[in-house]
């Protein structure tokens, strides 16, 4: 418990501080102060559970003082000290916000400790429903409901006067985080313009959203000699070398508690963009306002178009301008994850033969995408799954860069690659090395993979369009019909138009 003992006798402070100091059981931490104009000084500079006030003070009175600790701070819990046995006097400092009205000749140990545990209690009590409060304010900011400005007043009444600014951070372990905040601070430069008082706003999703006190006071100090801007990622990259497993998300600083709404959601959208980037913390980078939904549906729809007509060479086209749109305007990560969703749905649904495994691998699929951390995760698993159902390879297989890009390429240009000469020259290896890497990385012949390539291709439009077989040889790269139907009769053990027959 964190007490003030305003009083302009120094005998009555120093017993006082003494006395509170040595009671059992209470873990009590007194400062002193001379007059209500020292004692409002240090309110600015620490936080105080308790206060016990002279009533007769020079410069300023303790009722005076009490109305303005009040407007700093109104959790705080008065007690009136004073030497005058008299009702209306009572009456009035009680009227005026004042715990309890204590003469000064009935302070003795057992007195003052029976009444710093009702203060606990009256604070703990307090605390909770402040703490519930505050959380249900926090969630209500997340999920953009409509707040009103006097609700931010009433459950910040402290910080009305205060510039300030928000974190939110993922944490493996919660317990004493927040001490070990206060210890940054403190032990760091950082403390000539941040307070170490710190708010614990409250989790959601396991999200952890911390309000922090800016002294605006020393940002043009020649002390200090910078701005919030370079400030704060200095004091987030301390933070996250402390605690490696954590990310954080910081909002700029505001002077205005009717923004701390905009400052909650600013925190949390550079922690989200997280996901997009390699790195464990985000601070002031603008983000952009306005993102063109329409283009990314579009690119979607494109996709999932070339998924239903087979046309692989325009999705890997088209698949490399969605993730470059992505990585651009960086919208929403559950926009993207549910993007990501219907995509590989789509991709399952027209590619896998075995339906009766469907149901399962869209739930595993989802599941997995749900738990991706980062945007290169998800399209690691992505490309895995196209691989497997696309190029017919083990989705948890991964392949040296050469082999990567020659699976790739494969991809995009099936249909107009002649031989696997092209494909080396592609990627600027002997193709004697490329032949010999490829067999050892995938178990299959290099030719023998890129025939069987076009002809699952040809498969997959024989069972789902009405094209011609010639146009269908035609569309993988093999002109010649004659020749098609010797390498798809070998492979698939019957003519083309039988194969088609089968499945209609």
């Amino acid at each position: 418990m964190n007490i003030l003992i305003v009083d302009d006798e120094t005998i009555i402070r120093e017993w006082l501080q003494h006395t509170v100091q040595s009671l059992e059981g209470l873990n009590v931490h007194a400062d002193t102060a001379s007059d209500g104009i020292e004692a409002l000084e240090m309110l600015q500079k620490i936080s105080y559970d308790v206060i016990f006030i002279d009533i007769q003070m020079p410069r300023m009175n303790g009722i005076d003082l009490i109305r303005e600790i009040h407007r700093i701070n109104q959790k705080v819990l008065p007690i009136i000290l004073s030497s005058h046995d008299e009702f209306d006097y009572a009456r009035e400092v009680m009227r005026n916000g004042a715990f309890e009205y204590i003469l000064k000749s009935e302070c003795d140990k057992t007195s003052l400790k029976e009444l710093l545990l009702r203060c606990r209690n009256q604070l703990q009590d307090s605390h909770s429903n402040i703490e519930a409060s505050i959380h249900t304010f926090l969630v209500k900011v997340l999920q953009k409901q409509d707040i009103e400005e006097k609700q931010i007043l009433s459950l910040f009444p402290g910080w009305k006067e205060k510039s300030y600014f928000v974190i939110s951070f993922t944490l493996d372990h919660l317990e004493n985080f927040s001490a070990s905040l206060r210890q940054s601070i403190l032990a760091s430069d950082f403390r000539n313009v941040i307070s170490d008082n710190i708010l614990f706003l409250g989790e959601v999703e396991n999200v952890f959203y911390y309000l922090f006190e800016w002294r605006p006071i020393h940002i043009n100090s020649s002390k200090s000699g910078k701005g919030w801007h370079i400030i704060l990622p200095s004091f987030l990259a301390e933070i996250c070398r402390k605690h490696p497993q954590m990310k954080a998300g910081c909002s700029k600083v505001s002077h205005q508690l009717s923004e701390l709404i905009l400052c909650i959601r600013e925190a949390f959208r550079n922690l989200e963009q997280l996901y997009y980037e390699n790195a464990s913390y985000r601070t002031g980078i603008s983000l952009h306002e306005i993102i063109p939904i329409e283009e990314f549906q579009h690119l979607n729809a494109e996709l999932i178009q070339d998924i239903r007509t087979y046309d692989n060479q325009k999705f890997f086209h088209d698949l490399r301008n969605q993730e470059e749109w992505i990585l651009k305007y960086e919208p929403e990560v559950p926009f993207i994850k549910e993007a990501y969703s219907s995509l590989l749905y789509s991709l399952c649904l027209y590619y896998c033969e075995d339906t009766a495994i469907l149901s399962d691998l869209f739930v595993q699929m989802k599941r997995k995408i749900e738990h991706t951390t980062s945007f290169s995760e998800l399209q690691e698993y992505a490309w895995s799954m196209i691989r497997h159902y696309i190029l017919s390879l083990p989705a948890a297989k991964t392949y040296s860069s050469h082999v990567e890009a020659a699976l790739t390429y494969i991809a995009e240009n099936y249909a107009d690659i002649s031989s696997i000469k092209e494909i080396a020259d592609h990627i600027h290896l002997n193709t004697d090395y490329l032949t010999r890497l490829f067999k050892k990385e995938t178990g299959r012949n290099l030719n023998t993979f890129l025939m069987d390539y076009k002809l699952e291709i040809a498969s997959y439009m024989l069972k789902t369009t009405n094209l011609q077989i010639s146009e269908i040889a035609l569309n993988v790269g093999i002109p010649n019909i004659s020749y098609f139907s010797k390498k798809f009769k070998e492979r698939y053990e019957m003519q083309p138009v039988n194969y088609r027959s089968l499945y209609r």
